[in-house]
């Protein structure tokens, strides 16, 4: 055990000199304190400051070694924890005070730290004085100790050296002045002298450790051979060795880095070598560097990803220097390098001033700034930065120059000058709307904000309601008032689920009773608690007001509904039942209906007694029972007729005071009022619940009667449809169309066109009242002819209507109708397509187009005219198959005669001269000419026989060919038939000769045989020696069907046919002749055997073939003329 010194306090400071810098003071002296002062505590607390600015105090020793009182805590308090704080502290030592009536001090240790003292009773002003020089003496010995060591450790183990302590006692109390580890070991590893640090950090006690080894001190053999290592490398070596990062293991298993200094010591009395070893922990500072270098290296990560960067500037202001990032901020290379001046230029010219002027400031006073300014990029971009500045001393405190930073906060500031933006724009909103915006605190003890329809929705001052966010609430309606008052003021409702509303009715200082809607948001912030609640208030005083007539009309339309929907109920009932209805919904005593029938009106359905209510009577002559808008959804309401503006002064005597009503529109045209009516004035406005009721009303009767108008035209049409399935020709059903369209659907302009093919055209066909129109003759539309106009901005469209199928309806076009008449325009058409018969097109001469139920009901009238134009064409061909076929008998039974007569003849003809050749000569006989001449006469019969075969063969093949289409040029058909016969023109000497012939249409192989068969007879027929055959034409232009049909007594072909006329100077036929010239087998002149008789009705039957005519015109002995009407090419 160490004794402890008992000298006075004077004798003390004098043979002590000073007391310890750390966390170990010697017990000894510190019991000295606490023996001379009869104090309850003393401690030494060390202070320690760091580069960085941090003071920290630690306890050094202590008597008792660990004090623990409310006084000796409430003197810790007042030790400060930074450089600031520690030399305000510092400045008001000594400080005194009492707890708990123990009074305790905090006394200056210059240079070490403060002394801490408990005294019970008061020290005096004497003792306080001494204990000043005292404490100079316990620091400065405390400094002079650690020097003291250190200068003896210096020249231990020099050659011829020795140093000896003067005692263990002595030695004990240097190293006892250390806080770190120290302590004596010799060369095999066992301790000889340790102080209170290094038993500390091994969980010993000093007795523990002297004597004891390295192997039972350090719990790590590979540490025990590193340490015993470096303590004989210092032995060997006879000089101190300095052991930087030593690492031991401290009793918490936690490995500890120390930088120590070994130095060799006195040799051992028994010759053992020894070493003295002072260890300084510096496991705190390696883990700080470590910590300082991530520090270092997040930071600069950290200024990257932040856009900071720094920048420095010397006292005069002429050398500047910045990092790499505020290059990069402002838009140049790293090499850059810039004046103050140049630096001051990147500014923006707007707040280049206010940086020159604080830099200004800077440098020349000291004063820091920081600004939020705009630069001006190398790309010319304007980008907003953060510019902060301070002033730079040196240690002697004078000024050499300034330091800060650029930080690039242009996004930041952009998110905030929108953010402002957005708040300006909510206030303007805010200010302009009609509800009312509030922000309160959760409990409601203040208002955050308000909008002016805030205070104005409540009916309060806005000094009011800033004041007390709840100061309306005495104002809320008495059968609302608890129900609101609770909402507020229990459980904070609205911040349970974050939302709150709430209906009621509050008494507004100028509007009375107002109903009010209020919905409140819980705001929460980061934390999750309410910051405050956002509030909004809606006046909804006529939403409930709707609600309540809403709620009031549902048993009405229920029951109107009921009566709509009852099919036992006739429509007049309906109708009947539905204003009285009306009336009891609305509270009005009449409802009526009137019907305009163009010179009067007439008075249809009512409820209520009145005078001028009769029914079959005229309705009442006041102008808002009879004119009201043709819009379907325009609704009358006059609550005074003696206010209504729309009454003029002068018309005809209101019947009623209060009018409610609107036109019926039956298809798009007015059928007359629905109206409701009361002798007195109203005297609220008619509501939009009332309006829509009367709507529905007016709605239900247009939809009934338009669907009786609809279902009496339909019968009506079915009716027409009867006679049109009844006409036989296509005229008919033209007029009975256009009569019906006249006289059931009420459209007067109605026209048919037919589609004529071989003209490629539609030609009209019938007119509905075109002279009552002003209508002018129906054009012909030409396909061609309206294609081409249509090019040129024409009206074309009959065309596209009749090849797409599609109806199409269209504005006034002058190309489709056109009217004379100054008083009547057609507006709009019609046109609907017939198949492919042609088209019907019907025209308005109302302001508005075609109804939809017009167009429909003329659609259901096209259809049918196409159905019986089908019918119609049917049953034509039919008629023409008939006589077809009636002809075909007639010519078969023709046929059957004259094969029955004229073939037997050259059959009876051989017949006759082979009996008699039989009968002349026997088997065996030789021939003679007689002979011959018999079997001659017979052979010349077979062979007429084979030619009125072959020539029945032609006839009837004629019909095989397929129909002729192909232009022709009759010029080489005549060519050609010429070339046919030049051996009967060389027998006969006859010519023939042509006029320049047209081109038809047809099949050229049969008109060279109809040409050939022609040029045959007038060559073979000839009256003289030299027959000669005319082909000539008659009429340049080709003839109409219609002249066809004059000059051939009936035939009429279907297209325009050119005359051609074949003429012949031969004999000539007589009228009887002409008349059979046609029929099989009749030959001019029986006499004669060059012909077969089929001839002329084979040419008869090609020219039929091609759709032509044909007749004969001939004077016995002057010779025979064939006249030919063949179709146009072009036809």
């Amino acid at each position: 055990m160490r004794p402890i010194p008992t000298h006075p306090l004077s004798e003390l400071a004098f043979s002590i000199g000073t007391v310890v810098d750390g966390s170990a003071t010697t017990a000894d002296v510190l019991a000295t304190y606490r023996d001379h002062l009869e104090c309850d505590a003393v401690a030494v607390y060390a202070r320690t400051a760091t580069p960085d600015g941090t003071v920290s105090y630690r306890r050094r020793a202590a008597v008792p070694s660990v004090p623990d009182s409310e006084p000796f805590r409430a003197a810790l308090e007042h030790l400060p924890a930074d450089a600031d704080g520690d030399e305000d502290f510092r400045a008001s030592l000594p400080i005194v005070d009492t707890v708990d009536g123990m009074e305790y001090w905090l006394l200056e240790i210059p240079d070490v730290g403060v002394l801490v003292l408990l005294e019970p009773a008061a020290l005096s002003a004497e003792t306080v004085d001494a204990l000043e020089p005292l404490n100079e003496r316990v620091g400065t010995f405390i400094t002079h100790s650690a020097g003291q060591v250190a200068s003896e450790f210096e020249p231990v183990g020099q050659p011829g050296q020795r140093h000896e302590p003067e005692s263990y006692d002595q030695l004990r109390w240097i190293i006892d002045l250390f806080p770190q580890p120290v302590f004596v070991k010799d060369e095999t590893g066992r301790y000889l002298v340790a102080n209170d640090a290094l038993a500390d950090m091994f969980g010993m006690t000093i007795e523990d450790i002297e004597g004891a080894t390295d192997d039972e001190v350090i719990a790590s053999r590979t540490e025990v051979s590193r340490v015993q290592a470096h303590d004989m490398a210092v032995i060997e070596a006879n000089k101190p060795i300095e052991i930087t990062g030593e690492r031991v293991t401290d009793a918490a298993g936690k490995r500890r880095v120390f930088d120590t200094t070994k130095v060799p010591y006195d040799t051992l009395d028994d010759g053992r070598r020894a070493i003295l070893a002072v260890a300084n922990d510096v496991t705190e500072r390696r883990e700080r560097e470590r910590e300082l270098e991530r520090s270092r290296d997040f930071l600069e990560k950290v200024q990257e990803s932040a856009s900071i960067g720094a920048w420095e500037v010397d006292d005069a202001g002429e050398t500047l220097r910045w990092e790499d990032e505020v290059s990069r901020i402002i838009g140049r290379s790293p090499e850059y390098e810039a004046t103050v001046k140049e630096a001051l230029a990147v500014i923006h010219p707007d707040d280049r001033s206010m940086i020159e002027t604080a830099f200004e400031t800077l440098m020349a006073e000291g004063t820091s700034f920081d600004r939020e300014v705009r630069i001006t990029t190398a790309t010319d971009d304007v980008r907003w930065v953060r510019i902060r500045a301070d002033p730079r001393h040196d240690d002697e405190g004078t000024y050499i120059g300034a330091r800060g930073i650029v930080q690039d906060i242009h996004e930041r500031k952009a998110r905030e000058l929108e953010l402002e933006q957005l708040k300006e724009r909510f206030e303007r909103f805010a200010g302009a709307v009609r509800y009312g915006f509030t922000l309160i605190r959760p409990d409601y003890s203040e208002m955050l904000y308000q909008n002016p329809a805030a205070a104005e929705m409540y009916g309060v001052s806005a000094a009011d309601l800033r004041d007390d966010p709840l100061a309306w609430l005495e104002r809320v309606h008495p059968d609302d008032r608890e129900r609101v008052a609770n909402a507020f003021e229990t459980d904070e409702p609205a911040t349970l689920d974050g939302t709150q509303s709430l209906e009621f009715r509050i008494d507004h200082s100028d509007n009375g009773y107002r109903w009010l809607l209020i919905r409140s948001h819980a705001v929460l912030d980061d934390d999750g608690s309410v910051a405050h609640l956002a509030s909004v208030t809606v006046d909804i005083t006529e939403r409930r007001r709707l609600e309540d007539e809403l709620r009031a009309s549902e048993q009405s339309l229920r029951r109107l509904v009921e009566i709509a929907s009852d099919t036992k109920l006739s429509f007049e009932q309906k109708r009947s039942q539905l204003l009285a209805l009306g009336c009891d919904h609305l509270g009005l005593p009449y409802g009526f209906l009137n019907r305009d029938d163009g010179d009067e009106w007439v008075l249809v359905d009512a409820v209520g007694t009145h005078p001028e209510l009769q029914i079959g009577g005229p309705s009442p002559a006041a102008r808002p029972c009879r004119q009201c808008s043709r819009s379907p959804k325009s609704i009358v309401a006059i609550e005074d007729i003696q206010t209504d503006e729309t009454i003029a002064a002068g018309t005809t005597q209101p019947s009623f005071e209060c009018y409610l009503g609107s036109t019926v529109l039956v298809d798009g045209e007015s059928y007359g009022t629905l109206c409701f009516a009361d002798d007195s004035p109203r005297a609220a406005e008619f509501t939009r619940s009332e309006r829509a009721f009367v709507e529905l009303l007016v709605q239900w009767l247009g939809y009934e009667l338009t669907g009786q108008q609809v279902e009496h035209r339909l019968r009506e049409l079915n009716e027409t449809a009867r006679h049109l399935m009844a006409a036989e020709t296509p005229a008919e059903i033209a007029a009975v169309a256009t009569e019906s369209a006249d006289d059931i659907l009420e459209i007067p302009v109605t026209g048919i066109w037919d589609y004529n093919e071989q003209r490629d055209a539609l030609v009209p066909r019938a007119m509905a009242a075109g002279e009552q129109t002003g209508v002018d003759e129906l054009p012909t539309f030409e396909r061609e002819r309206d294609e081409s106009a249509a090019t040129n901005g024409h009206d074309g469209i009959v065309w596209e209507v009749f090849e797409t199928g599609e109806r199409l309806v269209r504005g006034e076009s002058t190309t489709v109708l056109a009217t004379e008449s100054e008083t009547m325009a057609i507006h709009s058409k019609l046109l609907l397509p017939l198949g492919t018969h042609g088209l019907l097109i019907a025209g308005s001469t109302e302001d508005t187009t075609f109804s939809e139920t017009d167009r429909n009901l003329l659609e259901i009238l096209a259809a049918t005219v196409e159905a019986a134009l089908d019918r119609a064409e049917h049953e034509q061909l039919l008629r023409t198959a008939r006589a077809d076929l009636e002809r075909s008998n007639q010519q078969l039974e023709q046929f059957a005669y004259a094969a029955s007569h004229d073939i037997k003849e050259p059959l009876r003809s051989a017949a006759n001269y082979l009996t008699l050749f039989e009968e002349l000569y026997e088997p065996g006989d030789t021939l003679d000419e007689d002979a011959f001449a018999l079997l001659e006469q017979a052979t010349a019969g077979t062979q007429r026989l084979r030619s009125m075969i072959d020539g029945l063969l032609q006839y009837s093949r004629i019909e095989s060919v397929a129909e002729p289409t192909d232009p022709v040029e009759f010029d080489s058909v005549v060519d050609q038939a010429t070339l046919n016969l030049a051996v009967r023109l060389d027998e006969t000497d006859g010519t023939v000769t042509r006029d320049a012939l047209p081109t038809v249409r047809g099949d050229n192989r049969l008109l060279v045989q109809l040409v050939q068969n022609l040029l045959d007879n007038g060559l073979k027929y000839h009256g003289g020696d030299h027959p000669q055959v005319h082909v000539a034409l008659a009429a340049d232009e080709p003839v109409s069907p219609d002249d066809v049909a004059d000059a051939t007594g009936g035939t009429r072909p279907e297209t325009d046919c050119y005359h051609v006329r074949v003429e012949d100077n031969g004999k000539g036929m007589d009228p009887d002749a002409v008349s059979r010239a046609f029929d099989v087998f009749e030959r001019h002149g029986r006499r004669d055997d060059d012909g077969t008789g089929m001839g002329l009705p084979l040419c008869q039957r090609i020219v039929e073939h091609h759709g032509g005519a044909l007749s004969i015109d001939s004077e016995l002995g002057v010779g025979t003329a064939v006249n030919l009407w063949l179709p146009a090419a072009d036809s």
